[in-house]
Parts: structure tokens; C-alpha cells; sequence
């Protein structure tokens, strides 16, 4: 059961609050596939794991962006329903969010524009935190945050804390806590998450392997 509240911000935006009681590998993707499949922009969010007395459990915010307002199927209110109903139904492991995706008839986001010549993807080492930071700096597009989080589901790679931000110049400057076996990533499986995000786009994309922090 998921506990999931959300709020209005304006005449296109809206923030939801989500509580999980689960952290597994793949639940921010099945969030982020809901939320493509109602066409909706990410505009910024913030990804948590907290404890409490229950253990461990994910706070994720959310504020979203109803991408084609006119064209949209769903007044904000009818969204806002339906989202939190289809995120709840997600995660069960036994739904396929592509298949969920068929379903509404969403087409999966291209990935040939997703990146380009300008977009950089940089892995950062946390060992202190047993984690990798993985910084995204790409031109924003609908779509983004479920192909991301796709290759690192699809890798095996937990989100442990995440901060999404799209920038008034239209830029996405996004940073991933990431585990691997709940330590850091090693570096052979960086350069395969990193290539599975960018595999259609262009070949001198800047994909670099930073430094340690502490």
C-alpha cells in the first residue's frame, strides 16, 4: 500500500508526495512509467529512503507538468486519481510497465534525441556512503526519467536518493545516489548503464568516470 497525496501549484502544476514501504530495484522506474503514461513533465523531484519504524521506506515529491495541456485526455483532477491508482497497481512486480504503456496506448519515448554532442552523464564514487553519484546534464524531454530509470533497473542498479531538477533554459540537471549490491558501482558496469542510456544518440557524447568523494 502506498500513501500517496498531491496538491495543486498552479493551472499546468501540480505536486504529488509519495510513500513506499519498499525500496527494491525498479520501484522509481514503475513510478516514473505512471507517470509517463499520463504524459506528464517531470519538473523537479525529490527521491528519498528513510527509516522508520516499519523499516525502510521511500519518500519520493514530485512536482509535475501537464506536458500538452489542451491535448491531454484528463483535467489535472482526473490525472491526479488515476496516477495514484496506476502507481499503487505498479508495483506489484508481476506488471510490466511496458506492457502498462501498451495498455494506455503511450508510445516508448524515442531515444535517439534523448542525448546528444551536448549532454553529459558523469559517475562519481561515494565509498564512505557505499554508493555512486551519477550526474545527468541533458536537454529535457518528455520521457527522460522513464528511459533512465529503465537502464538502471534493467542493470540490477538501486536509486537510493535522487534530485531532479529542469532549469528555465529547458535543461535537465539531474543527480542519482546509486547502489550495486548495496555498494558503489563498479566501473565496467558505469560505461554499460551509461551506454544502455545513450545507445541511439550521438557517438561523441561525454561520459566520464570522476574522482572519488568522501
Amino acid at each position: 500500500m502506498i500513501r500517496f497525496s498531491w496538491s495543486l501549484l498552479g493551472d499546468d502544476r501540480f505536486q504529488v508526495q509519495v510513500r513506499t514501504p519498499l525500496t527494491r530495484v525498479g520501484v522509481l522506474h514503475r513510478m516514473c512509467a505512471a507517470i509517463y503514461v499520463f504524459g506528464l513533465d517531470i519538473v523537479s523531484g525529490n527521491v528519498m529512503t528513510t527509516h522508520d519504524e516499519g523499516g525502510v521506506c521511500a519518500q519520493d515529491n514530485f512536482v509535475l507538468r501537464l506536458a500538452n495541456a489542451p491535448e491531454n485526455e484528463y483535467s489535472i483532477y482526473e490525472t491526479t486519481g488515476k496516477l495514484g491508482g496506476l502507481m499503487e497497481a505498479l508495483l506489484d512486480d508481476t506488471r510490466d510497465p511496458s506492457e502498462i504503456l501498451r495498455q494506455y496506448g503511450t508510445p516508448e519515448p524515442r531515444t535517439d534525441h534523448l542525448f546528444d554532442e551536448r549532454s553529459r552523464l558523469e559517475f562519481t564514487d561515494v565509498p564512505l556512503k557505499h554508493m555512486t553519484r551519477l550526474a545527468i546534464h541533458v536537454a529535457d524531454r518528455t520521457g527522460l526519467l522513464y528511459h533512465v530509470t529503465r537502464s538502471l533497473a534493467a542493470e540490477g542498479v538501486s536509486v537510493w536518493s535522487a534530485v531532479i531538477l529542469t532549469t528555465d533554459t529547458g535543461w535537465a540537471e539531474d543527480a542519482f545516489y546509486i547502489q550495486y549490491q548495496e555498494g558503489v558501482v563498479p566501473a565496467e558496469l558505469a560505461q554499460r548503464i551509461a551506454a544502455r542510456i545513450t545507445t541511439a544518440s550521438a557517438p561523441d557524447r561525454a561520459i566520464t568516470q570522476s574522482a572519488q568523494l568522501d
